[in-house]
């Protein structure tokens, strides 16, 4: 089984896991070909300075070509699933949110965005899970 998961998941990094103290765009992932949603989850890290005022609100941005002008994702393309995409309370460190996110047509390429307000320091990144290519394992 685990073969099977691993053979039917590829994944797509936007944000590499690091401290940022500021607005974070990710790199651009391919969505060609990959059904119609995708998972991202985001790995939170350390949350040394954060609270009510002083956040990071995760987005995800959508484009048509790889190196086009990226538009944000409308709310409707995306479910929270655990989580609520702020960071917004030292606590939340040592957790992953997850978001599920559908893809709008003719957009194939998205990148996650971490956008700070105020002073934040916090370790995090963002991988997008995607259908795989592999067929899956006999057992």
């Amino acid at each position: 089984m685990r073969q099977d998961i691993a053979r039917n998941l590829d994944t797509g990094y936007s944000i590499p896991s690091a401290s940022f103290t500021i607005t974070e765009t990710g790199d651009a992932v391919s969505l060609v070909g990959k059904g119609t949603s995708i998972m991202l989850l985001i790995p939170i890290g350390l949350v040394a300075v954060a609270d009510s005022t002083n956040f990071i609100t995760f987005t995800v941005t959508q484009c048509k070509t790889s190196d086009g002008t990226f538009v944000p994702a409308d709310a409707i393309q995306y479910d929270w699933i655990e989580g609520d995409g702020i960071i917004n309370a030292t606590t939340e460190g040592e957790t992953c949110m997850t978001m599920n996110f559908r893809f709008k047509p003719g957009y194939d390429y998205i990148k996650a965005v971490g956008t700070v307000t105020s002073t934040v320091e916090a370790i995090y990144g963002a991988v997008f899970l995607k259908p795989g290519i592999h067929n899956p394992v006999a057992t």
